[in-house]
């Protein structure tokens, strides 16, 4: 049984989602499954990233745009941002 906190996986690397997108310099891929969430309020989720970016995400058994007070079961949740980096000119 369940304690009801999920089981999140976190790690940096590079994924093998990456190469299909011309191998981000770094990407943070993060994780999360859990028999069954429910969100007191609707999640605000923003992502900054200067450079060239790519940002998956997959859901299973989570709409996009989730109900507060409903529950999900089975939630399996995976996102993955990477960027190539750029120089900038420091202006010598």
């Amino acid at each position: 049984m369940s304690d009801g906190r999920g089981h999140p996986e976190v790690f940096a690397g590079a994924a093998a989602e990456s190469a299909k997108h011309g191998s981000p310099d770094i990407e943070i891929a993060a994780s999360f499954s859990a028999e069954s969430v429910r969100h007191t309020d609707r999640p605000r989720v923003h992502t900054s990233v200067d450079g060239e970016r790519h940002d998956e995400m997959m859901r299973e058994n989570l709409p996009d745009r989730v109900e507060p007070g409903r529950v999900y079961k089975d939630v399996r949740l995976r996102r993955s941002v990477g960027a190539r980096l750029v120089e900038k000119g420091d202006g010598a």
